[in-house]
């Protein structure tokens, strides 16, 4: 729960500062964070230590997830940049597929503090890659009048803004099963139903393949059928797929159902995807 705060929090943070610095300086404050954090977690002596260090890996950890999107938004609007959102969506949903995997691959090889250094080195990689291979995509004249008041200045105008927090609220809403699920989908398999943690990250990873899938399906539609259909009709149709916890209900829920967890996995996550991408489309218009 402290890392997933921290990650929510630090975005707001990450946002303002990267309009106002460039997109590459808040990142490596927040890679090097993630690195120091790591480093503190496998070395913590209690757990109130850990939870500690753990918040500060989150609000390090989403640098990484916040300003890519920046990146896109600063290159490419529309169509293209929903494409560009589903291929980041793509990667950022092969984590749950590999973490669960790795994480039991590499406790093998030691105690629960090996699984830091293991962040700890990916961490260090990030890092060389934003020094080597990232280009800044907001120069300095672009940065001109970004300011702390601008930026709360810009946020309170778009909590004014209906159309944008009615967007932004299905966008919540259609994650929120999803968050809800990778919290508590660990005790629910491996305690309830009896699962061993190998067989939990080969179930979990339903979840991930499947929405991955469907988010690249939806950027090559989005190309192909933008203009033909409304986006609008896209959200409903996620509704219908199990969106708004549907299937994650039915998963945590239904006791001695576990023939029917891979359905409601797939609905749930076909629905997330297809909701995000025409949210960020739509967003897009508004902008």
């Amino acid at each position: 729960m402290a890392f997933m705060a921290a990650f929510a929090i630090g975005q707001l943070i990450y946002g303002p500062l990267s309009d106002m610095f460039g997109r590459k300086p808040p990142l490596y404050f927040g890679l090097g964070l993630f690195v120091l954090a790591s480093i503190g977690s496998a070395f913590a002596p209690s757990a109130e230590v850990l939870i500690g260090f753990r918040f500060l890996q989150g609000l390090g950890a989403c640098a990484s997830m916040s300003l890519p999107r920046a990146i896109v938004r600063d290159n490419y609007t529309g169509a293209q940049a929903a494409q560009l959102m589903s291929l980041i969506m793509l990667v950022f949903s092969v984590s749950p597929i590999l973490a669960p995997l790795s994480g039991s691959f590499v406790i093998q090889f030691g105690d629960w503090r090996t699984l830091f250094y293991v962040m700890t080195g990916t961490g260090i990689l990030g890092l060389l890659l934003v020094a080597f291979v990232l280009k800044e995509t907001r120069p300095k004249a672009a940065r001109t009048g970004s300011t702390l008041s601008s930026a709360l200045g810009a946020y309170w105008q778009l909590l004014r803004d209906w159309k944008f927090m009615g967007l932004t609220l299905i966008g919540t809403f259609g994650m929120s099963s999803f968050m809800a699920f990778l919290g508590n989908s660990s005790f629910v398999y491996i305690q309830h139903y009896g699962l061993t943690p190998t067989q939990y990250s080969i179930a979990f990873s339903v979840n991930a393949v499947s929405f991955f899938a469907v988010s690249q399906a939806t950027g090559f539609l989005v190309g192909r059928y933008l203009n033909m259909y409304p986006i609008e009709t896209a959200i409903v149709n996620a509704c219908h797929s199990g969106q708004g916890g549907t299937g994650d209900v039915a998963i945590l829920t239904a006791a001695n159902r576990m023939v029917l967890m891979p359905f409601a996995q797939i609905a749930t996550r076909i629905g997330g995807a297809i909701t995000v991408t025409a949210v960020l489309i739509l967003l897009g218009r508004i902008a």
